[in-house]
């Protein structure tokens, strides 16, 4: 009975602590969720101001985000592309850095190399100074094989070499106008399509005025687009063209080898070799379309309605299907929110955010991974994909990268061979 107070007394000191410990963890607890909802606030208003062009706001959200959360990648992607667009090229090249030495291989690694200059395995120190981000535009006198005004070459058949770029690419040795030059082979290009700088890089007078129509890039964004025609030669392909001029800067990558050059052939894409045969279809006034050995697969596609030229097939994930473009001219597989929804799938709430660059600008974009992509017989495993809102989904080389392949043109099929 004596002891019987200092009991309760310490059974109340024990109650007070375990009240103080709750109201401390529920404390803790608050203030993470409003940290990570100010991060994510402050990602979003990144992303809106950078959309609107107000740099100098969009580069103040990211660096918010970055203080919170050092290893997000996308918003060091953004950052970096935020300075650059204010004119800060030196705090752009420091976040470009800080990419590559964090995220080695990632998607925002490769897009910071193209930014700086850096091929694959080089860091910014190692880089050549001919790398594209460092070339001079020029003037190019004098005459070629490839001089402009012939007319157009189209052989029976013919082998073209290509290399891969930083981003997996397919990139070929072409002639502009007599110019020599480098072209991005794009089969998710309905033509050819070339931004005002690199019209000028090649030493020829680019339109002016404003843009007479609009072409969209990934996600549908918006650009202002002239037309003008030029003389395209690859190998011994030559065509007089009109092509589009897009009112914006290029993103690092070569201009789009689109299907009006290569309308009237069959091609074989061959990446193991790194090489494209064309052959001249029959209905181009070619030979027989057979490429020797028989295909193991074929996939079929359709010419989109509306568009002429763009191949659209069918991929499906667990007996779900939608309808997307075959690009060669994309690394990696994308897709709308719209695909997403038509495979049955969701984008996790903790996806990685980052951005696409392309023709429109940045725009901004989820990661997430599918566990099984089916096209046809092909069958890619833990794909991952980047989701954007609207827009074409677009089936890249990450799909394709193992096989050779043949369009054919004709049949509207997609032949595959080992």
């Amino acid at each position: 009975m004596l002891y019987f107070p200092r009991l309760c007394l310490l059974k109340d000191c024990l109650s007070v602590l375990l009240r103080l410990q709750v109201s401390l963890c529920m404390t803790l607890v608050a203030m993470l969720v409003f940290c990570l909802t100010a991060q994510a606030g402050s990602f979003e208003d990144g992303v809106q101001a950078y959309t609107k062009g107000n740099y100098a706001l969009a580069a103040q959200k990211f660096d918010q985000v970055i203080k919170a959360a050092p290893s997000n990648s996308g918003a060091l992607l953004y950052a970096a592309m935020s300075y650059r667009g204010k004119g800060d090229q030196v705090k752009a090249r420091e976040y470009y850095q800080q990419i590559l030495s964090k995220f080695p291989g990632s998607q925002a690694a490769q897009y910071a190399g193209q930014a700086l200059g850096v091929r694959s395995g080089q860091t910014p120190a190692t880089a050549s100074p001919n790398s594209s981000s460092n070339r001079q535009a020029s003037i190019i006198q004098g005459s070629n094989p490839a001089a402009s005004g012939g007319q157009d070459s189209l052989p029976q058949e013919v082998k073209v070499y290509f290399t891969k770029s930083a981003r997996n690419k397919i990139i070929v040795d072409a002639y502009v106008n007599g110019r020599p030059t480098k072209l991005m082979f794009d089969t998710g290009a309905e033509g050819c399509y070339f931004t005002k700088d690199q019209i000028e890089a090649l030493g020829i007078k680019a339109p002016d005025g404003p843009p007479t129509s609009k072409s969209f890039g990934a996600g549908n964004a918006e650009v202002g687009t002239w037309h003008m025609p030029l003389d395209i030669q690859v190998g011994p392909i030559k065509k007089r063209l009109t092509v589009g001029v897009g009112n914006a800067e290029s993103d690092g990558e070569p201009a789009l080898l689109g299907q009006t050059f290569f309308n009237g052939f069959e091609y074989d894409i061959d990446n193991g070799a790194h090489c494209i045969r064309f052959r001249k279809s029959v209905a181009a006034g070619g030979g027989r379309t057979a490429s020797g050995n028989a295909s193991l697969y074929s996939i079929p596609f359709s010419k989109r309605a509306g568009y002429g030229n763009d191949l659209e097939i069918t991929v499906s994930v667990h007996g779900r299907s939608c309808r997307i473009l075959f690009d060669t001219g994309a690394q990696t597989t994308m897709m709308s929110k719209a695909n997403i929804k038509a495979l049955g799938l969701e984008v996790p709430p903790d996806a990685e955010r980052s951005a696409i660059i392309g023709v429109g600008g940045a725009i901004p974009a989820y990661h997430m991974v599918i566990d099984e992509l089916r096209v046809g017989p092909v069958i890619r495993r833990d794909l991952q994909v980047s989701v954007v809102e609207t827009g074409d989904g677009l089936l890249g080389q990450d799909v394709f990268q193992d096989w050779r392949y043949t369009i054919d043109n004709q049949n509207q099929q997609i032949k595959l061979f080992h």
